[in-house]
Protein backbone atom coordinates (compact mmCIF):
# COMPACT_ATOMS: atom_id res chain seq x y z
CA UNK A 1 0.00 0.00 0.00
CA UNK A 2 0.88 3.19 -0.63
CA UNK A 3 0.46 6.75 1.35
CA UNK A 4 -1.35 9.69 -0.68
CA UNK A 5 0.72 12.29 -1.69
CA UNK A 6 -0.39 15.82 -3.30
CA UNK A 7 2.79 15.55 -5.82
CA UNK A 8 1.14 12.70 -7.36
CA UNK A 9 -1.87 14.58 -9.44
CA UNK A 10 0.87 15.94 -11.85
CA UNK A 11 1.98 12.91 -12.77
CA UNK A 12 0.24 10.27 -15.61
CA UNK A 13 -1.84 13.15 -17.17
CA UNK A 14 -3.52 12.40 -20.16
CA UNK A 15 -5.02 15.48 -22.33
CA UNK A 16 -6.56 15.81 -25.56
CA UNK A 17 -6.39 18.90 -27.17
CA UNK A 18 -9.48 19.73 -29.72
CA UNK A 19 -10.19 22.44 -32.24
CA UNK A 20 -9.60 23.48 -35.44
CA UNK A 21 -6.11 23.82 -37.98
CA UNK A 22 -4.11 26.69 -36.40
CA UNK A 23 -6.27 26.81 -33.07
CA UNK A 24 -3.17 27.06 -30.96
CA UNK A 25 -3.10 23.44 -29.54
CA UNK A 26 0.17 22.18 -30.97
CA UNK A 27 2.06 25.48 -29.88
CA UNK A 28 0.41 24.81 -26.57
CA UNK A 29 1.86 21.74 -25.58
CA UNK A 30 5.20 22.30 -26.88
CA UNK A 31 5.48 24.56 -23.60
CA UNK A 32 4.77 22.05 -21.55
CA UNK A 33 7.97 20.50 -19.31
CA UNK A 34 10.83 18.92 -21.63
CA UNK A 35 8.37 17.56 -24.56
CA UNK A 36 9.22 14.62 -26.69
CA UNK A 37 7.14 14.53 -30.33
CA UNK A 38 5.93 11.78 -32.29
CA UNK A 39 5.39 14.85 -35.40
CA UNK A 40 2.17 12.58 -37.45
CA UNK A 41 1.35 15.74 -39.51
CA UNK A 42 4.59 17.08 -40.25
CA UNK A 43 3.68 20.61 -39.38
CA UNK A 44 6.04 21.72 -36.68
CA UNK A 45 7.73 24.35 -38.54
CA UNK A 46 4.72 27.25 -37.60
CA UNK A 47 4.45 26.79 -33.99
CA UNK A 48 8.12 27.16 -33.43
CA UNK A 49 8.02 30.25 -35.12
CA UNK A 50 4.93 31.45 -33.15
CA UNK A 51 6.93 30.33 -30.03
CA UNK A 52 9.96 31.82 -30.86
CA UNK A 53 8.16 35.05 -31.63
CA UNK A 54 6.68 35.20 -28.44
CA UNK A 55 10.08 34.26 -26.94
CA UNK A 56 8.75 30.89 -25.64
CA UNK A 57 10.55 28.24 -27.76
CA UNK A 58 12.64 25.82 -26.26
CA UNK A 59 14.48 22.92 -27.95
CA UNK A 60 12.54 19.40 -28.19
CA UNK A 61 13.14 15.77 -29.34
CA UNK A 62 11.14 14.95 -31.91
CA UNK A 63 10.87 11.36 -34.32
CA UNK A 64 8.74 10.81 -37.76
CA UNK A 65 6.19 9.21 -37.39
CA UNK A 66 5.49 8.06 -40.96
CA UNK A 67 9.64 7.81 -41.33
CA UNK A 68 12.86 5.83 -40.35
CA UNK A 69 15.63 7.06 -38.22
CA UNK A 70 17.16 7.22 -41.60
CA UNK A 71 14.51 9.37 -43.09
CA UNK A 72 13.13 6.48 -44.80
CA UNK A 73 9.28 6.25 -45.50
CA UNK A 74 6.91 3.70 -43.84
CA UNK A 75 3.65 2.63 -45.60
CA UNK A 76 0.94 3.57 -43.58
CA UNK A 77 -0.24 0.05 -42.19
CA UNK A 78 3.11 0.01 -39.88
CA UNK A 79 3.37 3.96 -39.25
CA UNK A 80 1.37 2.56 -35.45
CA UNK A 81 4.35 0.25 -35.19
CA UNK A 82 6.46 2.73 -35.86
CA UNK A 83 4.85 5.12 -33.74
CA UNK A 84 4.83 2.97 -30.83
CA UNK A 85 8.25 2.46 -30.95
CA UNK A 86 9.45 5.65 -30.98
CA UNK A 87 7.01 6.05 -27.32
CA UNK A 88 9.08 3.50 -26.06
CA UNK A 89 12.65 5.35 -26.72
CA UNK A 90 10.62 8.56 -25.08
CA UNK A 91 9.36 6.70 -22.32
CA UNK A 92 12.82 5.42 -21.49
CA UNK A 93 14.20 9.18 -22.09
CA UNK A 94 14.86 10.34 -18.19
CA UNK A 95 14.86 14.09 -20.14
CA UNK A 96 11.43 13.57 -21.73
CA UNK A 97 8.55 14.45 -18.81
CA UNK A 98 5.50 15.54 -21.76
CA UNK A 99 4.96 13.12 -24.30
CA UNK A 100 3.18 15.04 -27.46
CA UNK A 101 1.57 12.54 -29.51
CA UNK A 102 0.56 15.58 -32.74
CA UNK A 103 -1.99 14.34 -34.06
CA UNK A 104 -4.30 11.63 -33.47
CA UNK A 105 -6.71 12.51 -36.23
CA UNK A 106 -3.50 11.15 -38.47
CA UNK A 107 -3.23 8.51 -35.94
CA UNK A 108 -6.59 7.27 -36.71
CA UNK A 109 -5.78 6.09 -40.18
CA UNK A 110 -2.53 4.37 -38.82
CA UNK A 111 -4.29 2.61 -36.45
CA UNK A 112 -7.06 1.76 -38.42
CA UNK A 113 -4.93 0.54 -41.23
CA UNK A 114 -2.46 -1.67 -38.23
CA UNK A 115 -5.95 -3.00 -37.27
CA UNK A 116 -6.50 -4.26 -40.37
CA UNK A 117 -3.37 -6.00 -41.02
CA UNK A 118 -2.80 -7.94 -37.73
CA UNK A 119 -6.44 -8.95 -37.86
CA UNK A 120 -6.19 -10.03 -41.32
CA UNK A 121 -8.90 -8.18 -42.27
CA UNK A 122 -9.92 -5.39 -45.09
CA UNK A 123 -11.84 -3.12 -43.16
CA UNK A 124 -13.74 -2.93 -39.76
CA UNK A 125 -16.43 -3.23 -39.02
CA UNK A 126 -19.11 -4.48 -35.32
CA UNK A 127 -16.69 -6.56 -32.96
CA UNK A 128 -13.75 -5.67 -35.21
CA UNK A 129 -13.41 -1.92 -33.30
CA UNK A 130 -12.91 -3.45 -30.06
CA UNK A 131 -9.20 -4.27 -31.32
CA UNK A 132 -8.82 -0.64 -32.64
CA UNK A 133 -10.03 0.43 -29.37
CA UNK A 134 -7.59 -1.40 -27.29
CA UNK A 135 -4.57 -0.08 -29.21
CA UNK A 136 -4.87 3.38 -28.35
CA UNK A 137 -6.21 2.37 -24.84
CA UNK A 138 -3.16 0.31 -24.51
CA UNK A 139 -1.29 3.30 -25.92
CA UNK A 140 -2.76 5.99 -23.23
CA UNK A 141 -2.30 3.63 -20.27
CA UNK A 142 1.25 2.80 -21.08
CA UNK A 143 1.93 6.41 -21.23
CA UNK A 144 0.38 7.32 -18.21
CA UNK A 145 2.09 4.29 -16.62
CA UNK A 146 5.18 5.85 -16.49
CA UNK A 147 4.35 9.34 -15.04
CA UNK A 148 5.01 10.92 -17.70
CA UNK A 149 2.56 13.49 -18.89
CA UNK A 150 0.95 12.86 -22.21
CA UNK A 151 -0.90 15.30 -24.53
CA UNK A 152 -2.61 14.73 -27.95
CA UNK A 153 -3.65 16.76 -30.03
CA UNK A 154 -6.78 16.32 -32.42
CA UNK A 155 -8.64 18.26 -35.04
CA UNK A 156 -11.85 18.71 -34.50
CA UNK A 157 -15.50 18.15 -36.42
CA UNK A 158 -18.65 20.57 -36.53
CA UNK A 159 -21.78 18.98 -36.09
CA UNK A 160 -24.69 20.75 -37.51
CA UNK A 161 -28.40 20.58 -36.29
CA UNK A 162 -31.42 20.24 -39.21
CA UNK A 163 -31.32 24.53 -39.05
CA UNK A 164 -27.73 24.13 -39.94
CA UNK A 165 -26.66 25.80 -36.23
CA UNK A 166 -23.55 24.30 -34.81
CA UNK A 167 -24.63 21.55 -32.53
CA UNK A 168 -21.61 19.97 -31.10
CA UNK A 169 -17.63 20.12 -31.55
CA UNK A 170 -16.09 16.36 -31.56
CA UNK A 171 -12.87 14.59 -32.22
CA UNK A 172 -12.02 14.28 -35.76
CA UNK A 173 -11.55 10.46 -35.93
CA UNK A 174 -13.21 7.39 -36.81
CA UNK A 175 -17.32 7.41 -35.84
CA UNK A 176 -18.30 6.48 -32.41
CA UNK A 177 -14.42 6.24 -30.71
CA UNK A 178 -14.52 9.50 -29.37
CA UNK A 179 -17.61 7.70 -27.24
CA UNK A 180 -14.52 6.62 -24.56
CA UNK A 181 -12.31 9.72 -24.66
CA UNK A 182 -13.90 10.55 -21.39
CA UNK A 183 -12.54 7.29 -20.07
CA UNK A 184 -9.34 7.26 -22.07
CA UNK A 185 -8.16 10.76 -20.97
CA UNK A 186 -7.84 12.77 -17.68
CA UNK A 187 -8.58 16.10 -19.42
CA UNK A 188 -10.15 17.48 -22.25
CA UNK A 189 -9.84 20.93 -23.56
CA UNK A 190 -11.09 22.88 -26.93
CA UNK A 191 -8.63 25.33 -27.85
CA UNK A 192 -9.23 28.37 -30.45
CA UNK A 193 -8.03 31.24 -31.63
CA UNK A 194 -11.11 34.47 -31.34
CA UNK A 195 -10.88 38.13 -32.05
CA UNK A 196 -10.96 40.01 -29.03
CA UNK A 197 -11.63 43.33 -30.74
CA UNK A 198 -9.32 45.70 -32.38
CA UNK A 199 -7.62 43.05 -34.27
CA UNK A 200 -6.36 41.74 -31.24
CA UNK A 201 -6.38 37.40 -31.05
CA UNK A 202 -6.73 36.05 -27.96
CA UNK A 203 -6.03 32.02 -27.84
CA UNK A 204 -8.59 30.70 -25.82
CA UNK A 205 -8.71 27.20 -24.04
CA UNK A 206 -12.35 25.89 -23.06
CA UNK A 207 -11.94 23.91 -19.89
CA UNK A 208 -15.26 23.51 -19.01
CA UNK A 209 -17.97 21.86 -20.82
CA UNK A 210 -20.84 23.43 -23.39
CA UNK A 211 -23.79 22.28 -24.75
CA UNK A 212 -21.76 22.42 -27.82
CA UNK A 213 -18.37 20.70 -26.41
CA UNK A 214 -18.07 17.72 -23.99
CA UNK A 215 -14.95 18.45 -22.05
CA UNK A 216 -13.08 17.09 -18.92
CA UNK A 217 -11.37 19.32 -16.18
CA UNK A 218 -9.62 16.99 -13.91
CA UNK A 219 -7.32 19.75 -12.91
CA UNK A 220 -10.17 21.89 -11.61
CA UNK A 221 -9.22 24.93 -13.70
CA UNK A 222 -12.44 27.97 -14.18
CA UNK A 223 -14.44 27.99 -17.79
CA UNK A 224 -11.49 29.19 -19.91
CA UNK A 225 -7.86 29.39 -19.74
CA UNK A 226 -7.11 33.25 -22.27
CA UNK A 227 -3.50 33.10 -24.04
CA UNK A 228 -2.22 30.38 -22.01
CA UNK A 229 1.89 29.73 -20.96
CA UNK A 230 3.14 26.66 -19.14
CA UNK A 231 3.44 28.90 -16.31
CA UNK A 232 0.20 30.17 -16.12
CA UNK A 233 -1.02 26.02 -16.03
CA UNK A 234 1.90 25.43 -13.58
CA UNK A 235 1.07 28.72 -11.07
CA UNK A 236 -2.76 26.97 -11.43
CA UNK A 237 -1.49 23.43 -10.79
CA UNK A 238 0.23 24.75 -8.21
CA UNK A 239 -2.20 26.60 -6.24
CA UNK A 240 -4.36 23.75 -6.35
CA UNK A 241 -1.92 21.07 -4.83
CA UNK A 242 -0.63 23.89 -2.56
CA UNK A 243 -3.77 26.11 -1.73
CA UNK A 244 -3.13 29.04 0.51
CA UNK A 245 -4.25 28.96 3.82
CA UNK A 246 -6.93 31.93 5.33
Amino acid sequence: MKTSDPSLLLKGLSILLIGPPGGGKTPLALQFPNPGVIDCDGNLSGPMRWLMKQGLYKPFKFAKASQKEDGSPIELPLVWQNIKDRTDELLKDTEIDTILLDSLTYCDSAIYEHTCRTQGLKELSGFNWQPYKRELHNYISKVRASGKTLIITCHEKIEYDSKGNIEKYIPSISTGIAAYFGYFFSDIWRCTLEDSGGGVIQQKVRTAGTAQFDAKNSLLFGKELINPTWKLISDALTATISPKKV
